[in-house]
Formats: C-alpha cells, structure tokens, sequence
C-alpha cells in the first residue's frame, strides 16, 4: 500500500505524460464515435420507419400500430430506449435531416451502412498528425539519448 501511495506523489514523468495522453486521446475518440453512430443508426430507424409507413395504408391508425408494434419489440430485444415517443422522434430526425445524409439502403447481403461511412482526414489534420508524431519521436530520442 506505501509503494503505491509513494508512486502517486511522484511528479509525473515525460513518458508517463505521453501514455495519459494517448488514453485521454483515445477515450475522448470512443465516445466521439459512439455519439457519431447514436445519432446515425436513430436517423436510420427514423428512415426505416419513414419507409415503412410510405408503403403501408395512409391511415393514421396503421402508423400509430406499426410504432407501438416495433417499440415493444425493440424494448424486449434491446430494453428500455425505444419508447413510442423516441420512435416518433427518430421519425421526425430523418424528416428533418433526410436531403443532408446520403446514405444507400441496406438490402439483402449488402453491407451495414454504418460501416460505410469512412471517415477521411483533411490533408490539414494529416500535416497535423504527422508534425505532432514528428515531435514525440524526437521527445523519445532525447529521452533515448539521455539514458546512454
């Protein structure tokens, strides 16, 4: 217990400031992704159900039952998050949102079309990632260089 409390107050080293800031880097980018396919896979339902409701009668009553349908099913499938309401509101989201996201539907052995959406960084943020690798090599040959 002592090593581990002496180990906690020792000032923070080169390396050990490098290896937070990869997992800090790579946590803020999980959560970024997960935010990112939320809100894609609800503007996807939202279509689903735009789809589905175009082909169906155009009576109110066979909207209302194919929304309440799929909410109870969705809810014993994957739990709570798929409320009537929410349904309606991913609805609405593509209604909103349908012109600005091209996306293919998905048919038969077609791929998911959250897979194929890949995401290509600007030659900006390219220059950027390789300057700031450029930096933490020459951080670590310092370091290198120090020890021998």
């Amino acid at each position: 217990m002592s090593s581990e409390i002496t180990s906690l107050e020792q000032p923070p080293s080169p390396l050990f400031e490098r290896v937070v800031n990869i997992l800090e880097q790579a946590r803020s980018n999980v959560v970024r992704s997960v935010n990112h396919n939320s809100v894609l896979a609800n503007w996807l339902i939202g279509r689903e159900i735009v789809l589905q409701l175009q082909q169906g009668q155009e009576r109110a009553e066979y909207g209302k039952q194919v929304i309440e349908a799929l909410s109870t099913r969705l809810n014993r499938h994957y739990g709570k998050g798929f409320s009537v309401t929410n349904l309606w509101y991913f609805r609405q989201f593509y209604l909103t949102y349908e012109d600005r996201i091209a996306i293919p539907h998905p048919a038969g052995g077609e791929s998911s079309p959250l897979m194929q959406i890949p995401h290509t960084p600007t030659e900006e943020q390219l220059q950027q990632e390789i300057k700031r690798e450029l930096k933490l090599f020459g951080n670590l040959q310092g370091e290198h260089d120090e020890n021998n």
